[in-house]
């Protein structure tokens, strides 16, 4: 969510590194989420590049970057598989509603799974009410411990932007979470680090864990 790239274009050479501060959270261990969110980076510029007819000559972890980008003519050998998803690339989006658990057919599982070894990763899949329901209390605790840890809770205001959605480059518009009006004043609140202080000190915040638990109940994976 903090957006973590930084972009240098020289012609038709992008040097792809991470920013200098908004890769430095606290969560973000060695630092995995920044490299999962610059590989989504990558995997959208080479989409937009098969779209046009191009393709992408991407060099991993060349010095002092993350990677280097080259822009070659021509359709690449991945062509056929991208170019199509090219007019998706803007309209895709998080959809944060819940709404009743409809568990996966065996068809859909088979295809999330095949879409993930086709990039040679592995997906489990946690598909069991009991199993849902625990993970989303552990979630629910670890959002509580986000918004009330001092160095947590600095991090996670600089990810969220109460701006327009259109206005908003480097966060997550508030809109875009749809908040109820009760949830938009939570989070106002909990921009306020003495707010969050005095939560902390009284024990409370327990409903920091409902949002968590809800979508975990309803998810169907």
């Amino acid at each position: 969510n903090a957006q973590p790239w930084q972009l240098n274009a020289a012609g038709r050479t992008v040097r792809v590194a991470l920013h200098p501060v908004r890769s430095r959270t606290l969560l973000d261990v060695e630092p995995s989420a920044s490299y999962l969110a610059l590989g989504a980076l990558l995997e959208n510029m080479a989409i937009a590049a098969a779209g046009r007819g191009q393709h992408l000559d991407v060099a991993a972890f060349p010095e002092g970057a993350v990677a280097r980008v080259e822009l070659r003519d021509g359709p690449g050998p991945e062509a056929g598989e991208l170019a199509p998803l090219a007019p998706l690339v803007a309209l895709r989006h998080t959809n944060r509603r819940v709404g009743p658990r409809v568990p996966l057919t065996r068809s859909e599982v088979g295809e999330l799974v095949a879409a993930a070894l086709c990039h040679g990763a592995e997906l489990s899949l946690v598909q069991d009410e009991a199993a849902l329901a625990a993970l989303g209390r552990v979630i629910g605790r670890g959002d509580r411990l986000r918004a009330l840890n001092a160095s947590l809770a600095t991090d996670l205001r600089a990810e969220l932007s109460f701006a327009p959605a259109a206005a908003v480059r480097d966060a997550i518009a508030i809109d875009t979470v749809e908040p109820t009006a009760l949830e938009r004043a939570a989070f106002r609140l909990l921009t306020r680090p003495e707010v969050v202080a005095r939560v902390r000190e009284n024990g409370a915040g327990e409903r920091m864990e409902e949002s968590a638990r809800v979508a975990l109940a309803c998810s169907s994976a």
